[in-house]
């Protein structure tokens, strides 16, 4: 894969687990790039709850983005990340609350690969969905990873 905006991860091997809730190996980028994954991807769009992990790496497996908001940018940030997720409908985006994120108010991840903005920019959001969001990931890299 070509390098666009972000920065390549260190991969984790993605098994797949039976459930979110089965031991693993921790992961080794927060939010995760790779590693251990849940047998099924979320929906696209927005999220109230933040997604947990396990399957927020077979969301990037099944060749999705994901937009995580630090909720603690308040409610301006909060209706920016809803209106985003409104434009990017019907494109493999999911958009979500991460407190986990320290001073970051944005990071956007997708397989092996992430961008930390310490300041909402749309310009760049936008241009990272535009050069992952869809991409389908080889049989060695996400082993049984399902389409959209």
């Amino acid at each position: 894969m070509d390098q666009g905006p972000g920065e390549v991860q260190e991969g984790q091997d993605s098994p797949l687990l039976e459930s979110i809730g089965s031991r693993h190996e921790p992961y080794e980028t927060d939010p995760p790039t790779s590693g251990p994954r849940a047998p099924d991807p979320t929906a696209y769009g927005f999220h109230e709850e933040t997604i947990a992990d396990e399957v927020q790496v077979a969301t990037l497996c099944a060749g999705y983005v994901i937009v995580h908001y630090n909720p603690s940018g308040g409610s301006a940030l909060d209706a920016e990340m809803r209106r985003l997720a409104d434009e990017l409908e019907g494109y493999d985006v999911v958009v979500h609350p991460d407190r986990d994120l320290g001073e970051a108010e944005v990071v956007m991840t997708a397989f092996r690969i992430s961008k930390r903005l310490e300041n909402y920019d749309e310009a760049q959001v936008y241009d990272f969905v535009m050069g992952y969001a869809g991409l389908r990931l080889s049989e060695d890299l996400c082993p049984s990873a399902p389409t959209t």
